[in-house]
């Protein structure tokens, strides 16, 4: 029996160096094919071999019933006879290290991990037999790469080192070296790593390949180390785009290292942010500067544009409404003053209601305003002085003259006078009744219907006059638009259109006469112009022609460019944040010849707010042509200057 085993024992032993020879022949054929990245699994081979010629060092014991048991396991086809055999052999010889090792190797190929590291610790504490340090060494190295499966790198690094005290070979403790040095490379130490791998590559010249790649590794994974440490370090210290370039680079040589992708996000909101708040500072500090120089609507436009980025943005909400206070106290007192001298020149002309009307709307907002309240007695004075049936009639027609004009306040006050002297005059009662209304509608839109008919002709029109809007023929469009406004006075933005339209064709107007004088045909030019006029003078009915805005572009119509801008302009100082009043007003300038500073100073807020209006480009020539010819050196003229080229160049893409 004894000498069977001892057959048996060489000839494993024989088979198995012969064995190891060939998979090492064949590991050796696969250098060719090394990668980087594949370092680990090149070594699994030499790690199989290495626990396939060491669990055949252990000496059996001398207890007959515990080898039997043992031999039993060996030859079992199946897991549980394996385990029923190994555990039966430790049951006959406790200190049986061999028979605890065979069974943690079936326990942890069945994944029972826990099993598995019992019976190895107790493997690697039997001091008892000659091959006790090949049996800790064998349990050493297993509970290690067990560790190591479970990406327990640090309890795996201190097995390899005790599996290393015990050492058979070079050979295998160059395997081991390999093996510890890749724990340390996953626990980022990285120059113990690159110490045991040093060592390894000593031992063994037939793996030095193996090692070499891994250092090259090692260096590259030590640099991202450095990179990943530096990026965390400058984060802190608000270097948001620098820290975005290494962990981008990181994540591009190592995807999925640690927490970069995070961290990326992270640093993408944040740097966001950051390019939002310097753009919103540098806005809030020209609207401080606006503020300073005392142009306020370019303040409050600047402003505004802040508070649509970040309700919460420094003080602006405050500066804003600062302003708006300040521009409606401004307006306040130059409606006092337009009132009371529409007063004093209501007396001067006789026209005491009118005077009445005006002081009293003076009186209602300041009391104590000048001397309103003596010059209202002597309005009234004069009033008493008339028949009273012409007073009447006055403050008929007054409260007449304000509904056309849709001034519904001025319309109560003179109807309420008619009332008061006499509530059976005419139609008073039904007036006051339509002017009330009014009042107290949230609007005052023609709520008129009409047929089907007429709305589908109309809706036709104004389809077709868009049409030749956007081809700017205007000539057409004003012939259409002019038919939809006799139609239906009001209809849609027809009054607006048609302003836009007889601007662009008077613009073009001068170009189109000259092109016909040069045919020397009179009875032509006559057609044209009489054409011309019959279009630009005809009045639009029923359009409120007393309400500023409406006046203005009535103004606009029969070539009255310079009344026009007066308007707008006031319009415009009362309401300075609202920035569709710029366009017209600028349209007007131009209609009117103006370039003096007042109007470049329009152009140049125009182009520097990027608003899209009409005839911008005759906009931007006009300043660049202005300032060029001054030959200005002024930082103001420089920036007007470049504003108009930026503008210009911005439209031509």
């Amino acid at each position: 029996m004894r000498m069977a085993f001892i057959y048996w024992r060489l000839h494993w032993q024989t088979n198995s160096k012969k064995r190891i020879k060939m998979m090492i022949k064949r590991t050796a054929s696969l250098e060719s094919k090394v990668m980087k990245k594949q370092t680990l699994i090149r070594f699994f081979a030499v790690l199989i071999l290495a626990a396939m010629n060491m669990s055949v060092y252990a000496e059996l014991p001398q207890n007959r019933d515990a080898v039997t048991w043992y031999n039993q396991a060996l030859k079992a086809q199946t897991d549980a006879e394996k385990i029923t055999g190994y555990e039966n052999a430790i049951k006959a010889d406790p200190d049986f290290g061999q028979a605890h090792f065979q069974l943690a190797l079936v326990y942890k190929q069945q994944k029972e991990f826990e099993n598995a590291k019992k019976h190895l610790q107790l493997a690697l504490t039997i001091n008892k037999g000659k091959d006790a340090r090949k049996i800790h060494f064998n349990a050493a190295f297993e509970l290690a790469r067990l560790f190591k499966s479970l990406k327990n790198y640090q309890e795996a690094a201190n097995y390899y080192l005790k599996a290393k005290e015990n050492v058979p070979s070079k050979k295998f403790e160059s395997t081991l070296l390999f093996e510890l040095a890749t724990c340390y490379f996953r626990l980022e130490q990285f120059d113990k790593a690159y110490a045991e791998a040093q060592s390894g590559m000593k031992n063994s010249s037939d793996n030095r390949i193996y090692f070499q790649n891994f250092l090259q590794a090692l260096d590259k994974a030590r640099e991202i180390a450095e990179n990943y440490a530096t990026a965390v370090r400058i984060i802190k210290e608000d270097s948001l785009l620098e820290a975005k370039m290494l962990l981008s680079n990181i994540e591009k040589q190592s995807p999925g290292y640690k927490n970069t992708q995070e961290l990326l996000n992270q640093l993408n909101i944040s740097i966001n942010k950051k390019e939002t708040g310097e753009i919103l500072t540098s806005l809030y500090e020209k609207g401080i500067d606006f503020e300073k120089n005392n142009k306020s609507e370019l303040a409050i436009a600047t402003f505004e544009q802040i508070l649509e980025k970040d309700k919460n943005f420094k003080d602006t909400a405050v500066r804003l409404n600062n302003l708006e206070n300040q521009i409606a106290e401004k307006n306040k007192v130059n409606l006092l003053k337009l009132s009371y001298n529409e007063g004093i020149a209501a007396i001067e002309s006789g026209e005491w209601t009118q005077a009445i009307i005006a002081f009293e709307r003076v009186l209602k907002n300041d009391a104590k305003y000048l001397d309103t309240s003596k010059k209202l007695q002597l309005a009234k004075q004069g009033l008493n002085q008339e028949n009273q049936s012409t007073i009447i009639q006055q403050f008929y027609e007054n409260g007449r003259q304000a509904i056309f004009a849709r001034n519904w306040g001025t319309a109560l006050i003179a109807l309420e006078k008619v009332k008061n002297i006499d509530h059976k005059y005419k139609d008073v009662q039904r007036l006051l009744a339509q002017v009330e209304m009014r009042i107290s509608s949230p609007s005052e839109r023609n709520n008129s219907t009409i047929d089907l008919k007429t709305a589908s002709l109309l809706d036709s029109l104004y389809t077709d006059a868009q049409g030749f809007i956007q081809l700017q023929d205007w000539f057409q469009s004003v012939a259409l638009l002019e038919k939809i406004q006799i139609i239906k006075p009001g209809y849609r933005d027809v009054i607006d259109l048609l302003a836009t339209s007889r601007t662009n064709l008077a613009l073009s107007n001068n170009d189109l006469q000259n092109s016909f004088a040069s045919q020397k045909s009179e009875e032509s030019s006559l057609f044209l112009s009489g054409l011309l006029i019959s279009l630009l003078f005809l009045p639009l009915v029923g359009a409120v022609v007393f309400v500023p805005q409406a006046r203005a572009k009535a103004f606009t119509l029969i070539g009255k460019h310079h009344l026009a801008a007066d308007i707008y302009e006031r319009l415009l100082q009362q309401n300075p944040g609202k920035l569709k009043l710029y366009s017209p007003l600028a349209n007007a300038y131009l209609l009117n010849g103006r370039q003096d500073q007042r109007a470049l100073e329009l152009f140049n807020t125009i182009l520097k707010l990027n608003l899209n209006i009409p005839n911008r480009k005759k906009l931007e020539q006009i300043v660049q042509k202005k300032y060029l010819k001054k030959g200005s050196r002024s930082s103001d003229a420089i920036e007007a200057f470049n504003t108009a080229s930026r503008s210009a160049s911005a439209h031509s893409q």
